[in-house]
């Protein structure tokens, strides 16, 4: 099987399996924001948020140069998960007194303070399992680390349901993630253990040392990265309410489903990636346009059939209750490009050790993403957010590509990029623009079958990904009837 089927294999058996977790986990949200009520379900994001924002100490780039180095040799893999793990043991007691100790100065309310010291334990948890994750995926055994997903997130979905459904309320959410991260994290620490290899604390501090200076380039930037996708969320709740927060959360769920694909994509590809890189140059940058491909394609099916049926899955998710967060969904489905797009580049970058320039790019990101917050949500509240949001995001990605077609590769962005945009564009005019009146499922047919027709004749596919769909024999594989 050549480099791009086999790739394109893997994407797609990963995609399915991460795509039931990510579903898994949005029923999650929608179950704990329609029980706990808008004000509430405001409470547990900002609780989740503002732990995020300090997450990524437990992790100063560990898990990508994990995947990227163990890749090009895996016989790194227990040298580095043992002193990974022994950076984890010394760090994470720090991180959950600075936790403890900062959100004393924005929130007051008790409960409040403490679903976030619960959080605080559970995401914690989850970072020691990402200890483990990278090892898998640098091998490639992409099934194994997205089943424990999969498990994890159905379980948390099972339990927190049925606390809910019981009567219990935001605390409880809280106490069942940290009971079933303890548990999460034994069953991954087991599959490494007897699929890779031993399990151990590194007792070289100096390793320790190099590791988290190697790695803090990549660190710095998902540092920054985490603190721009949850600033907002955190701003809201300080310079609006919770109830702002419960509207603007609620959207961004639904927006996070999505934003999973490129993420997919980027670990599938990261670690062939990474090899090829300094193995075979041409089929690098064959794969790296395909990747490209694959991603912008995604983002415009999810954005402009989103963008049409944003109220609608609004209310049948959250009901009357949240209908404020229709706007915020749309304007973030309208941006979806740009981030599908940063993301991949992102990863991409990361493989060929180039983590400083989306490190500049990122840092600046985020210092607008926090100044267009502050000019709109005291006006705008929620909506502002969003707005902000894309307009961020739009930026980014534009530095973003100018610098990796400048400083890496010339790509052909016609082909790759603005092809594909321009057959989604073509297709979402006349919708908007003539078919308004019509039903939602005529204009939603019109619509896809406008944009696959144009990507046929834009030549958008080639007859390798053709071939490689036929041998897939989906149907053949379907049981009789």
């Amino acid at each position: 099987m050549s480099e791009h089927r086999s790739v394109l294999k893997n994407t797609m058996v990963y995609g399915v399996m991460s795509a039931v977790t990510t579903f898994a986990l949005f029923v999650l949200y929608l179950v704990v924001a329609r029980y706990l009520g808008a004000e509430d379900f405001g409470r547990f994001s900002f609780a989740v948020a503002f732990v995020v924002l300090f997450v990524p100490l437990l992790d100063p780039g560990l898990y990508y140069l994990t995947v990227r180095d163990v890749a090009r040799k895996p016989e790194l893999a227990s040298h580095y998960l043992s002193h990974i793990l022994t950076w984890k043991l010394l760090a994470s007691p720090f991180v959950l007194l600075l936790i403890c100790v900062i959100v004393q100065f924005l929130h007051d309310s008790a409960i409040t303070l403490q679903a976030v010291y619960l959080m605080a334990i559970s995401q914690i948890l989850h970072s020691w399992k990402d200890a483990f994750r990278p090892v898998l995926l640098a091998r490639e055994m992409f099934d194994l680390d997205a089943i424990s997903l999969a498990i994890e997130r159905l379980s948390l979905l099972i339990l927190v349901s049925a606390s809910l459904v019981s009567g219990q309320g935001l605390l409880w959410v809280c106490w069942v993630f940290v009971l079933l991260r303890v548990f999460d994290l034994a069953i991954i620490a087991c599959v490494v253990r007897f699929k890779i290899c031993p399990i151990s604390f590194g007792g070289n501090f100096s390793v320790v040392k190099e590791l988290v200076l190697t790695a803090f380039p990549i660190g710095a930037f998902y540092m920054t990265l985490s603190v721009y996708t949850y600033i907002d969320t955190v701003m809201l709740s300080v310079l609006k309410s919770d109830l702002h927060v419960g509207w603007y959360s609620a959207a961004y769920k639904v927006y996070e489903g999505p934003v999973l694909i490129p993420a997919i994509i980027g670990t599938v590809f990261m670690p062939r990636l990474s090899r090829l890189y300094v193995e075979n140059k041409e089929a690098f940058i064959s794969l790296f346009e395909r990747g490209l491909k694959y991603i912008v394609l995604a983002s415009l099916v999810i954005g402009i059939n989103g963008m049409l049926l944003s109220e609608m899955i609004i209310d049948l998710s959250y009901g009357y209750d949240y209908a404020n967060s229709v706007n915020v969904l749309e304007i973030l489905l309208a941006g979806l490009i740009f981030v599908f797009t940063i993301n991949f580049l992102q990863t991409v970058m990361i493989s060929i050790d180039q983590q400083k320039i989306i490190l500049y790019i990122a840092l600046f990101g985020l210092a607008s993403n926090v100044v267009l917050n502050v000019l709109f949500i005291p006006k705008h509240g929620h909506i502002g957010a969003a707005f902000a949001t894309v307009v961020a995001e739009a930026i980014v990605c534009l530095m973003l590509c100018t610098a990796f077609h400048r400083f890496i590769w010339k790509v052909h962005w016609w082909g790759y990029w603005l092809k594909p945009v321009m057959a989604g564009g073509g297709a979402l005019v006349p919708v908007y623009g003539l078919l308004t009146s019509y039903p939602m499922v005529l204009q939603l047919l019109i619509l896809n079958v406008i944009f696959f027709v144009l990507l046929y004749v834009f030549n958008i596919f080639d007859e390798e990904e053709f071939q490689a769909v036929r041998e897939l024999k989906i149907f053949g594989r379907l049981p009789g009837i």
